[in-house]
């Protein structure tokens, strides 16, 4: 694997598909695939004529036996794209989708079962009154066809803006919400700051609320996150919003449980801080396992770490120590999940993090 900065990577079956990205003197149109069971890479021998130019700070998801790919830095920091592109892993070809609405960068694309692919926030353009606050859907149909984007207008119960671009955002299966974390977010007289804001957008109400956490993380962005069980694990990322100054590349793991919308620790989690601190990485997830591709620490890097987490963390957490996870309680001598414990009851859930009380009826 080349290395680089910016990427994407996806699973289907057993293979890892890692395409474009940025390695401080190109931008990569460079297509390759991990075979996850050898550890052999190859570049992708793809079947037809027509492909997307190479391009890095776009974003993928995965559908079916397909990856979506949309938007991008198709030059080193300027032109944006607005194009998708599909490529199907069975046939080895490339179909080029409606373009997006407009041309953004560094922004996410999130599939919500089973069909609608949300597009949220990034940078339409060089400044900060060009990040995005827009949230866009497209309907994936059958045989490759779709319909086209459409602005959707959600609800947003307070004055708090969302703009931002560097963020996160993975799916809460349970709740069938879209969870975003951090990123770059404009201030006033054009400046800008990393955020540690968690929003959470419910797709059946239509409406964003932001999340009230007790427990503190730093903002970071060009971090990167994926969704595991209840989980949402964040990896890397830089923390500072001016690259030049103060510490720049992160190695830390952070863990948001989504169930109780609270930040978390599991056990030995000090232990899989990455072994290299980087940002503008990429995840995946594999059969339960985290698989981090790349990145830049002052160099573009070509590695791929694993992180496999542990099992049912209140089983195996010393009563002593049960608290620490925001869904556990000690439980007479042991340590249990809250639903499995009728003798406590927890401040556990969606409403109770929510910054107003109306904005629970909405759940």
């Amino acid at each position: 694997l080349l290395p680089r900065q910016g990427h994407t990577a996806d699973v289907i079956g057993d293979s890892l598909f890692v395409f474009g990205g940025f390695d401080l003197n190109h931008v990569l149109a460079h297509f390759s695939k991990l075979d996850i069971l050898t550890g052999q890479w190859s570049e992708v021998a793809v079947g037809c004529p027509d492909s997307p130019a190479g391009r890095y700070k776009h974003s993928s998801v995965v559908y079916q036996d397909s990856i979506l790919y949309c938007g991008g830095m198709v030059q080193a920091g300027g032109a944006l794209s607005d194009e998708c592109w599909l490529f199907n892993t069975t046939s080895f070809c490339w179909t080029q989708y409606p373009s997006l609405v407009e041309a953004v960068a560094g922004h996410t694309l999130t599939l919500a079962p089973p069909n609608r692919v949300l597009l949220f926030g990034g940078l339409t353009g060089v400044d900060t009154e060009n990040y995005s606050d827009r949230l866009y859907t497209l309907y994936l149909l059958e045989n490759h066809t779709t319909t086209t984007w459409e602005l959707t207008t959600p609800i947003i119960p307070h004055s708090n803006h969302l703009r931002r671009y560097g963020h996160t955002t993975v799916l809460d299966s349970a709740s069938r919400s879209l969870v975003v974390f951090g990123g770059i977010v404009p201030l006033p007289r054009i400046q800008k700051e990393k955020s540690s804001e968690v929003w959470v957008y419910n797709i059946a109400q239509n409406v964003w609320s932001l999340v009230k956490t007790t427990r503190e993380v730093p903002g970071v962005v060009f971090h990167k996150a994926a969704s595991l069980g209840r989980y949402m694990i964040v990896f890397g990322g830089s923390l500072q919003d001016d690259e030049e100054h103060g510490k720049c590349f992160s190695g830390e793991m952070f863990v948001f449980d989504m169930g109780c919308m609270e930040w978390t620790a599991l056990p030995s989690a000090k232990q899989y801080q990455l072994a290299t601190p980087r940002y503008g990485h990429a995840v995946a997830v594999y059969h339960g396992t985290l698989l981090v591709v790349g990145g830049f620490n002052g160099r573009s890097l070509s590695d791929v770490l694993l992180y496999s987490p542990p099992g049912e963390e209140c089983a195996t957490t010393p009563r002593r120590s049960c608290e620490d996870f925001q869904h556990c309680v000690r439980c007479g001598k042991r340590c249990k999940p809250v639903e499995k414990c009728r003798h406590r009851m927890s401040q556990c859930g969606v409403c109770y993090r929510l910054r107003h009380c109306t904005e629970c009826t909405l759940w």
